[in-house]
């Protein structure tokens, strides 16, 4: 946002503190833009084009980062304090625990791998109007898709 339609501070009680009591008095004191002024200046600033990109930027920078090794992870959930950081690194070990016995009651040799529909940073594929056969085929799947007894 521009300067002038944002009030920034610091992340601390006091610095919160003092922007939002120079919030209230320029409030009070008349000195803000007009609420309607101020939505149509807003307006002219951002379009929706650029804010889908910017986030699917945002998206695919996270996808693209590797995700941390186990010991890295519980080093991040140690460092959360003397109890929860525990507790935090017991909840984990616990999860991979139970990762480890689904893995091994269900191997994912066993599992029918999902049907490709394109990229993993692209959309599903664009269905004309005329184009049943596609959707229909796809309906019939996951209509007949019933989880299977062990």
């Amino acid at each position: 946002m521009p300067p002038g339609l944002i009030y920034l501070a610091e992340p601390t009680s006091e610095a919160l503190t003092k922007e939002l009591e120079k919030a209230i008095e320029d409030r009070i004191a008349g000195r803000q833009p007009d609420p309607f002024e101020l939505h149509k200046r807003i307006k002219t600033l951002y379009s929706w084009r650029h804010v889908a990109s910017r986030t699917e930027s945002v998206y695919h920078t996270v996808q693209d980062t590797p995700l941390p090794d186990l010991s890295t992870r519980l080093q991040h959930f140690r460092q959360c304090g003397p109890v929860s950081g525990k507790l935090f690194m017991l909840t984990a070990i616990l999860n991979l625990v139970w990762l480890l016995v689904l893995q091994y009651i269900w191997p994912a040799e066993s599992i029918e791998p999902a049907e490709h529909f394109g990229d993993v940073k692209g959309c599903l594929p664009n269905l004309s109007q005329n184009d049943h056969t596609a959707s229909s085929k796809l309906q019939s799947r996951v209509s007949s898709n019933t989880p299977r007894k062990l």
